[in-house]
């Protein structure tokens, strides 16, 4: 994980976006279980991170040439006051 100097105001935003959310009901099924789908997460979590200075991305990106065969996926986490954090994920084709 990768984080902007300081991430004080985006932990205090973190706090409140958790006080905020509910729990999600499982709206999809397929491969053998039940699932929230991405629009349900989306849709959920739009204004409880907006109310908090919040804001996130995806970005597609390239892995590392040890993961060839593998694609990334970089997400970072945004506060109005431009700290942040981020992390990628890599996962086989």
């Amino acid at each position: 994980m990768k984080t902007s100097q300081t991430i004080a105001e985006l932990a205090t935003a973190l706090m409140g976006f958790q006080q905020q959310m509910t729990t999600l009901k499982k709206d999809s099924q397929g491969y053998g279980y039940k699932y929230i789908s991405f629009d349900a997460v989306t849709d959920a979590i739009r204004a409880p991170l907006a109310a908090v200075g919040l804001a996130y991305t995806q970005i597609p990106t390239i892995p590392p040439v040890e993961f060839t065969g593998h694609i990334a996926l970089t997400t970072r986490l945004m506060h109005i006051s431009g700290e942040w954090i981020e992390d990628t994920m890599i996962m086989p084709i």
